[in-house]
């Protein structure tokens, strides 16, 4: 559970940080409604995994867990043909002439003014993110 929580976090983080929030909810919003949405799975997932803590129904659980989520890969039509161009396809490459650089529209990160991380971890007492970020220690000075 701390897993999903931590994932969870650093999408909504990296999320704000290129601003594409709202990207992100839509894309959400239409992953639970409309015409092919999860919301079926999820509940078969969770009922019958909620079906596990019964102590004499446990092996049952595991085994329709695992029966559900192979109907949920082959229920995909072309799922294994789509998954072998993806294998197949390798790493993408920028167009001819394309600059490497980021995005003009996105903001450009900004580095802390002042001695470099690695310097930091050098001084006696370790230094390290506190004084490298500039933002005040929480462990005294």
């Amino acid at each position: 559970m701390p897993f999903l929580l931590i994932a969870v976090g650093l999408v909504l983080i990296v999320t704000s940080l290129r601003d594409t929030h709202a990207q992100l909810g839509a894309q959400l919003a239409s992953d639970f409604t409309g015409q092919q949405n999860f919301t079926v799975w999820i509940l078969a997932i969770g009922s019958v995994g909620a079906l596990g803590y019964v102590e004499n129904l446990r092996t049952f659980s595991h085994y329709f867990l695992a029966l559900i989520i192979i109907a949920l890969i082959l229920s995909n039509k072309g799922f294994f043909q789509k998954f072998s161009e993806q294998f197949n396809a390798g790493p993408l490459a920028l167009p001819a002439g394309t600059p490497a650089a980021p995005s003009t529209n996105q903001p450009a990160a900004a580095t802390p003014s002042g001695p470099s991380f690695i310097e930091t971890l050098k001084k006696p007492g370790g230094g390290g993110f506190w004084d490298w970020s500039g933002i005040p220690s929480p462990f005294g000075p």
